[in-house]
């Protein structure tokens, strides 16, 4: 069995290194790596003191004609005439190294780190021929900033072995008979979403999706607030979504609210305002997100009710305003004057002008009144936590990292 890894860079030359270097922990090495260089700026190169860990692409060939083994992995960067986005980079980079004669892919965003036998592990499951992708939840590293905290907290991956409907793309592993019988991501041309894609053709096509989470893989990416709720809204927004189109608003935000309520005592245990700003800013943006989707009413009156409404349950509090509306706009839900950013013509027709603005408003209002119902932490937030918040972002690095940690034996 010849096994290639590939990985993904877009100007994250740090992560990349990271990951490469974090390879001599594995208990079971690919016999070659594939590293597309997605337009990074500049272009990426193994660094100096990487370079002995690794052969060339000579090591692929000898692998796969005469069944040698190469003491170092073979490694090539590939780098595309354009630039492919994530999703379409996975797509070349899979296809590339199941072209060059790899049986089992093993695809890593270069943000992800692995447990010492997770790869071996994996392996040894898709020997089953139902098995069709291997994957991970990651759980979130230590990153010591205000986000990474709350999903340590908050975001926890059960640990086990399952079957699953969906694996994110963060790491996958699948052999060649299951990419050409799915005819890979060639179906898919969205940036993202990926993921979403694969994961369902697969279940449609009767493979078993497996989750290996004993232990799960951690992802070391530090994000903004912004950056992760825009992805929750990708992946989250649109079932919610579609309970509000199929049961009703009622329906669709009440295992939110119950969430909500659930975290918010948990951070007044833990003397946590900041947890409820994050909390606050997802279900501001899911509002503002439904709302302009038109399951509260026209979009033109119902997002400036939503906002509205928003700015009224913060008039005491400037300063966590302030925070909100700039996260908000970072998300493109709002613009500079917090205003919702839904187009303003939608038609109306048969509908009592201000109906839809009032349930919107109400909606709002009664999502919301589970942060009101927490006072202190409100108060907290006012008293220097959303000021400390905001500078944090304002020193932030898109790609800050920290290494894994190195104490855990697994």
């Amino acid at each position: 069995m010849l096994l290639a890894m590939v990985t993904y860079t877009h100007n994250d030359s740090v992560l990349l290194n990271e990951l490469l270097a974090s390879l001599k922990r594995w208990s079971i090495l690919p016999a070659h790596i594939f590293i597309i260089d997605d337009a990074s700026s500049p272009a990426y190169a193994l660094p100096v003191h990487l370079q002995p860990s690794f052969g060339d692409s000579a090591a692929l060939e000898a692998k796969k004609t005469t069944g040698a083994e190469q003491n170092l992995p073979g490694l090539d960067i590939i780098r595309p005439v354009r630039h492919l986005g994530p999703a379409q980079a996975k797509s070349f980079g899979i296809g590339l190294a199941f072209d060059a004669g790899a049986d089992v892919v093993l695809s890593i965003d270069c943000d992800v780190r692995l447990p010492k036998h997770w790869l071996k592990e994996s392996l040894q499951m898709l020997d089953q021929p139902r098995v069709g992708l291997i994957g991970s939840d990651p759980e979130h590293g230590l990153a010591g900033d205000v986000l990474s905290d709350y999903l340590r907290e908050y975001e926890h991956v059960q640990r086990g072995i399952a079957e699953t409907r969906f694996l994110g793309a963060g790491v996958w592993l699948l052999r060649h008979d299951v990419w050409r019988e799915a005819d890979g991501l060639s179906g898919h041309d969205q940036y993202t979403h990926e993921d979403l894609y694969f994961s369902r053709l697969l279940n449609e096509k009767g493979y078993l999706l497996i989750a290996h989470n004993d232990p799960p893989a951690t992802q070391v990416r530090r994000l903004k607030a912004s950056t992760h709720f825009n992805r929750q809204l990708r992946y989250l927004g649109f079932a919610v979504l579609a309970v509000a189109k199929n049961k009703g608003i009622e329906n669709a935000l009440a295992l939110i609210a119950e969430q909500a309520s659930t975290r918010l005592k948990r951070a007044e245990e833990l003397n946590k305002p900041a947890y409820a700003y994050l909390e606050l800013l997802w279900l501001a943006s899911l509002l503002i997100y439904l709302a302009a989707r038109g399951v509260m009413g026209n979009p033109a009156l119902a997002c400036p009710a939503v906002t509205g409404e928003i700015r009224n349950i913060l008039a005491g509090l400037p300063d966590t305003f302030k925070l909100l509306a700039s996260d908000l706009e970072a998300m493109h839900l709002v613009d500079n004057g917090f205003q919702s950013t839904a187009p303003a013509n939608n038609d109306s027709k048969g509908q009592t002008p201000d109906t839809p603005g009032v349930e919107a408003a109400k909606t709002t209002h009664d999502l919301l009144a589970v942060l009101t119902e927490h006072p202190r932490l409100l108060s907290g937030l006012e008293a220097g936590e959303a000021a400390a918040i905001r500078h944090e972002n304002s020193i932030f690095v898109y790609s800050k990292h920290y290494l894994e940690d190195c104490s855990r034996t697994t």
